[in-house]
């Protein structure tokens, strides 16, 4: 069973979209997963609602207070009931075959060794593609390798749901968010693939307010991207051009929280000096930039 998890907070007057997108599934041997992440609207009576009414699929809400849609992933993972696990943001829904498609392309792997799931496209509302593809039906390489085969943007990734619990995200108190690739790239760093399929599975609208809109993430939640910072550095897969461009993010960012350099420089485990010029050129572009903005 596929465990569709949805991650949510104050998103009340938008998941009746995810729901009656997932009434209309071609097929329903799917639970839906619910984690609201301490939303003050009322989405715990929506989502009751929801319960009482769907006979399809089976239905499970849990609340938790407010950590971020990291934590919720964690605990979705250890609530899930599904042996393959689909997050399914509460902003977003799915086309009318996309659990059909998601089965038949883990039907391809079944017997395979080496793959932690399968990935498929992620469309706007209007139907064009988010981000890049390869040509053809679908390949099979690592989160990490995207580069070397076209992949980029966001992508609709499901995965067995054993090997996501051998993968929490790492949680720091006081902050509520960590690059959801974090967890991701670790499964690609220690060899598993996905089978990356080019077809939509997945509509998807970037909403004001939603984590792909939200601008200071780094800033706010420091000890996080540090994190991240130091583990995409060290792949062997993340080009130089990548690496300068995170570093002068970081960079500046640790210059305007006034951090010591050279215990960030050590912290991701970059030479100081190196880690001053790209954080110095980093806070000029930076400054550059919202000289332009204001103009």
């Amino acid at each position: 069973m596929i465990t569709v998890f949805t991650p949510t907070y104050n998103r009340a007057d938008l998941l009746s979209v995810l729901y009656e997108s997932l009434k209309k599934q071609t097929s329903f041997d799917f639970e839906w997963l619910i984690v609201d992440d301490g939303s003050k609207d009322n989405t715990r009576e929506v989502v009751e609602g929801f319960i009482k009414e769907c006979e399809s699929f089976k239905i499970r809400y849990y609340f938790q207070e407010n950590h971020g849609k990291h934590v919720a992933i964690n605990y979705g993972v250890q609530l899930a009931e599904g042996d393959k696990f689909f997050i399914v943001d509460s902003d977003d829904w799915l086309p009318f075959d996309a659990v059909e498609k998601v089965y038949s392309f883990f039907d391809e792997i079944k017997d395979l060794d080496g793959f932690a799931g399968v990935a498929g496209l992620k469309l706007y509302g209007n139907g064009d593609m988010v981000g890049t593809t390869f040509k053809g039906r679908s390949v099979d390489c690592t989160s990490l390798q995207r580069p070397k085969h076209h992949i980029t943007g966001d992508k609709a990734e499901i995965f067995y749901t054993d090997i996501l619990k051998n993968y929490p995200y790492p949680v720091f108190e006081g902050e509520n968010h960590i690059s959801i690739a974090t967890v991701w790239n670790r499964i690609a760093n220690d060899g598993y693939k996905l089978r990356w399929f080019n077809e939509g599975i997945y509509f998807c609208e970037y909403l004001e307010g939603g984590l792909t809109k939200t601008p200071g993430k780094g800033f706010k939640n420091f000890n996080g991207f540090k994190l991240t910072t130091r583990e995409t550095l060290s792949y062997k897969e993340t080009s130089l051009k990548n690496k300068i461009k995170l570093l002068m993010i970081i960079g500046d960012i640790s210059i305007r929280r006034k951090e010591k350099l050279k215990v960030v420089a050590r912290e991701i485990g970059v030479n100081f000096l190196v880690f001053v010029f790209w954080a110095r050129t980093g806070r000029i572009i930076r400054k550059i930039r919202h000289l332009f903005r204001k103009k």
